[in-house]
């Protein structure tokens, strides 16, 4: 005689010894925190892989004026190349001008660097981690790199493809 066993609806980690499934320990908390800082540190190798095969410029500034300037250079030559720029900066307030720039849309007396202009989109058209654009490179906050921010083509996220 066999006997078959069948669940629904129950959660895998619930069946081991010692349950590896509890409230803090579930599929949703995983996705929304442990799968973020892992695919930070996935793209953190991938752009250390990227400098050390030559394919990746690091470029290394100390203040405001350097920075924008350095930004504004390199996007346009990604716009003379056809791409479309954008910066990922460490958080929204690193480097520590970026929560400058932010309030200057509410407060005058705080004085941009030359050649420098921040826009910002409507709520509704933003992703959560949009700062604002600097000219016309948007600029989001994300985990990617510590300590600095990297300026890269959308286009390179767009051909970056994950396999298990």
């Amino acid at each position: 005689m066999e006997f078959k066993f069948g669940y629904s609806n129950i959660p895998k980690g619930s069946l081991t010894d010692p349950i590896m499934d509890n409230g803090g320990l579930s599929n949703e908390w995983y996705r929304k925190s442990a799968a973020i800082k892992i695919n930070s540190y996935l793209i953190f190798d991938i752009l250390e892989k990227a400098k050390t095969i030559g394919i990746l410029n690091e470029t290394s500034v100390h203040n405001e004026d350097d920075y924008v300037a350095t930004v504004l250079k390199y996007s346009e030559q990604m716009r003379l190349n056809g791409l479309h720029p954008i910066l990922i900066a460490e958080t929204n307030i690193r480097p520590a001008w970026l929560l400058n720039w932010r309030q200057a849309r509410w407060s005058n007396q705080i004085t941009l660097p030359d050649g420098l202009y921040i826009k910002y989109l409507e709520k509704e058209s933003r992703h959560k981690n949009y700062l604002f654009h600097i000219n016309n490179v948007p600029v989001y906050a994300g985990l990617a790199l510590i300590g600095g921010s990297l300026l890269l083509p959308v286009e390179s996220l767009k051909l970056l493809k994950l396999k298990k």
